[in-house]
């Protein structure tokens, strides 16, 4: 049985061709963190409905979020985007947030985020880069009913709900 084998190699012993210098670095920085991502367990409405922990809160609730390396500095909650503000002070593994007016109802992600500054330059704004990120936990967002016209109606009648947030056409709540 024959086989037959064929290898290319190409070596450079001596170029001819002038090299760019690469620039020097002007300054050493090194920034040393913990690895601290942090990981959403629970979350839910704060008190739960009739003692069940359920995702599920109207504008304005508070969200209960439990879990590992919750709290820190810097750390925040997203819902959709959208910043929730603290109802309270966070710990590690509890964090109290409210339901921001500007979230339309629906499911959305909740997440919490820690930016990094990795340094300052003098007379530069301070820039935050991405950092860490949680898990994504799901949160449904649901309308109240904050106006009924006309308050009462007969059989057969139309009657106009006011909701707030609000619900789009042919979206499911």
């Amino acid at each position: 049985e024959t086989q037959a084998q064929q290898a290319d190699v190409l070596v450079q012993i001596e170029s001819r061709r002038i090299r760019p210098v690469t620039l020097p670095v002007r300054a050493r920085h090194i920034l040393a963190i913990p690895f601290t991502t942090p990981q959403i367990l629970e979350a839910y409405r704060d008190p739960p409905l009739e003692g069940i922990r359920s995702p599920v809160a109207a504008v304005s609730e508070t969200i209960r979020i439990r879990g590992v390396n919750l709290g820190g500095a810097g750390k925040r909650v997203l819902l959709r985007g959208v910043e929730m503000p603290p109802a309270a002070a966070a710990t590690d593994e509890e964090r109290l947030v409210t339901v921001p007016a500007a979230v339309p109802a629906g499911a959305h992600v909740l997440q919490v985020v820690q930016n990094i500054v990795f340094g300052v330059t003098s007379g530069a704004a301070i820039e935050e880069h991405q950092g860490f990120h949680s898990n994504a936990a799901a949160l449904l967002v649901i309308p109240s009913i904050i106006a009924v016209n006309p308050a009462t109606a007969a059989a057969g009648a139309t009657v106009t709900f006011t909701l707030s947030p609000a619900v789009h056409p042919g979206q499911n709540v």
